[in-house]
């Protein structure tokens, strides 16, 4: 909920570029800027091309109900929580927004909508898994997507790498 993008148009404006265009002799064709909107019109990004060097290869995502994300937080020590913005009155005020971009009632893109048509994996856990197998199941699924292990020691991370150099 906390994270970036928070809606689709987000998501376009954040992952989303315009194509290069070469004239004949190969030469750069400078693209002329956006034209302003109109106030409430939205940009189209029809044509436009993912940026495949900031796009991430997938995403988690925590899902859950209102009731079971405020009783999260209010079941965190005082301490995590002192100095954030997860009061009662701000947590709600926060999924309602949250709620309202990527829940909509009229069939709008959300987030994750986003990602799912760009072929991005997305790994759904609920709010109110345990936090330790939480956690256990984000690093299988980030050692299954990235093929790494986090059991590796700096000694075979070494010899890994010298054995890769000398091959």
């Amino acid at each position: 909920m906390d994270g970036y993008p928070r809606t689709f148009e987000d998501a376009q404006h954040c992952f989303l570029n315009k194509p290069v265009k070469y004239d004949e002799d190969g030469i750069l064709i400078e693209d002329d800027e956006d034209e302003p909107l109109e106030e409430g019109q939205k940009k189209n990004f029809d044509g436009y091309l993912i940026d495949q060097a900031i796009v991430p290869k997938s995403c988690i995502v925590l899902t859950g109900n209102d009731a079971d994300l405020t009783k999260r937080v209010k079941h965190l020590p005082e301490s995590m929580i002192t100095g954030t913005h997860y009061t009662a009155a701000d947590m709600q005020r926060r999924l309602k927004a949250y709620r309202i971009a990527n829940n909509s009632q009229v069939a709008e893109y959300s987030v994750s909508d986003f990602y799912d048509q760009q072929g991005i994996s997305l790994f759904k856990k609920n709010c109110t898994t345990e936090t330790d197998k939480a956690l256990d199941s984000f690093k299988i699924y980030i050692e299954r997507v990235r093929n790494l292990s986090y059991l590796i020691t700096d000694f075979d991370f070494a010899c890994r790498t010298k054995n890769r150099l000398i091959s």
